[in-house]
């Protein structure tokens, strides 16, 4: 299943209108993130079984990898539960790893995904990387070695039996750490209470402003102080506000020391239920 494309069922995301329901978003949503950090997995797996792989450069693709389970049980136990760690030691020079300069590249990076097979990936074991062993050997040394949490669902006798330098893996270069915390979340949405539903599923265009400082301005005000945003404290008196709702009475743009863009932001954060900035802003 995993290496078929074939057998994934994605929906295509809604561009123009409201969606049906928050589990047609949630369900959409869910899979195009799954499918997103598995792609570059999966890709690489049909790459090396296809018959003209030699005219292909596969990223992140390493072969003679060995696997070392640790031998605690009690150390895996009391770290994750009924997953294992192991090492995973990589040819340097047969991988081209030796001229990496591993202080700025991207992999191997802790919470990054990678999958292992001894068999043309017809079976998969999937880990998380946990450490890249030191650093400062790596110059002189023979092998790359990593820990690596392996899933709950791979068999850690399976790679007791294996012969050294066995396997190939793959690493995804889409960064699982930053999609499995999204995606835990989505699993557990309750969809009665969909937070923001009429504005990301109903996609209202009109925004309302927060009941709850509405509610304070009602009964007197919510101050505001703009001084911490500026270098001049001789100024923070003057740039306290009891009304933000009331944007007639906000600092300029050139007050606070933002440009246009940066200033809107601002404003929109601070009085709309629901602002969406891609940024940062500001030039």
């Amino acid at each position: 299943m995993f290496v078929d494309s074939s057998t994934v069922s994605l929906r295509k995301n809604r561009i123009i209108g409201p969606y049906e329901s928050s589990q047609e978003y949630l369900d959409i949503q869910f899979r195009l993130l799954l499918e997103d950090f598995l792609r570059p997995l999966r890709d690489g797996v049909q790459i090396v079984n296809y018959k003209n792989r030699e005219k292909y450069l596969i990223d992140r693709l390493f072969r003679g990898v060995s696997v070392k389970v640790s031998s605690s049980e009690a150390e895996c136990k009391e770290k994750s539960g009924r997953s294992f760690y192991g090492n995973i030691e990589i040819p340097i020079d047969s991988n081209h790893l030796r001229n990496v300069d591993w202080n700025k590249t991207k992999m191997f990076l802790k919470g990054s995904l990678v999958v292992l097979s001894a068999d043309n990936f017809d079976t998969v074991h999937f880990g998380i990387v946990d450490l890249l062993n030191d650093k400062s050997t790596l110059p002189t040394s023979e092998y790359l070695v990593i820990s690596v949490r392996f899933d709950k669902k791979s068999n850690k006798s399976y790679f007791n039996q294996m012969q050294p330098e066995r396997f190939c893996m793959i690493e995804s270069r889409a960064y699982y750490e930053a999609y499995k915390h999204t995606l835990e979340y989505l699993k557990t949405v309750d969809l009665e209470e969909f937070p923001m539903k009429k504005y990301i599923v109903d996609v209202r265009t009109a925004m309302v402003q927060p009941k709850r400082l509405v509610e304070k301005v009602k009964k007197g005000g919510h101050q505001l102080n703009f001084g911490v945003l500026i270098s001049d404290n001789s100024l923070s008196s003057k740039l306290r506000i009891k009304n933000m709702l009331n944007l007639s009475t906000w600092p300029s743009p050139e007050v606070l020391g933002l440009d246009e863009s940066q200033h809107l932001a601002l404003r929109q954060a601070m009085t709309q239920e629901l602002s969406i900035i891609q940024g940062p802003p500001g030039k």
